[in-house]
């Protein structure tokens, strides 16, 4: 039988409450892992001739997901940080980004977008080998999870 999780391992991997926790490095991971999913999908199906405009459904998510960090999706269980008042505020005041705390996240998650695509496309063009990518994303996201979550993010150790 396998071993019953301690409260700390439930709490990393969101599970302390019915629903998926903020408070969770897995599961904001997750979601802003599953944003940079949906932009190669869209970007496929725009290389495929199915889809001209990817821009909106990409911002129609990342709306979704400014909701999701500010706490206004009860399918998610939070914290106070998770508020336009805390979050925020924390992004616009402390992390520079300008602009009004109300869609602070929404402008975070376009930049990360915006990065990924500066990854992804040259590798998309033979531009950037494949061994690179993982570990390029990897650290995108690790330090957008930092800036979502209040965490410091340590550049030194994605060596």
């Amino acid at each position: 039988m396998p071993p019953i999780p301690d409260s700390i391992e439930m709490t990393l991997l969101g599970l302390t409450a019915d629903k998926p926790s903020l408070g969770s490095p897995t599961v904001v991971n997750d979601l802003l892992r599953g944003l940079l999913k949906l932009v190669t999908e869209l970007r496929a199906e725009q290389l495929q001739g199915r889809r001209q405009d990817i821009l909106g459904p990409i911002q129609d998510e990342v709306r979704r997901l400014q909701d999701v960090f500010y706490g206004r999706d009860i399918r998610y269980a939070m914290t106070p940080w998770f508020s336009e008042k805390h979050l925020g505020r924390a992004l616009v005041e402390g992390a520079g980004m300008e602009g009004e705390a109300a869609d602070a996240v929404e402008r975070l998650l376009l930049r990360m977008v915006s990065e990924f695509l500066d990854i992804y496309l040259p590798f998309e063009n033979d531009e950037l080998p494949e061994q690179e990518l993982p570990w390029r994303i990897d650290a995108l996201v690790e330090f957008y999870q930092a800036a979502v979550m209040g965490l410091p993010y340590d550049q030194d150790d994605e060596t």
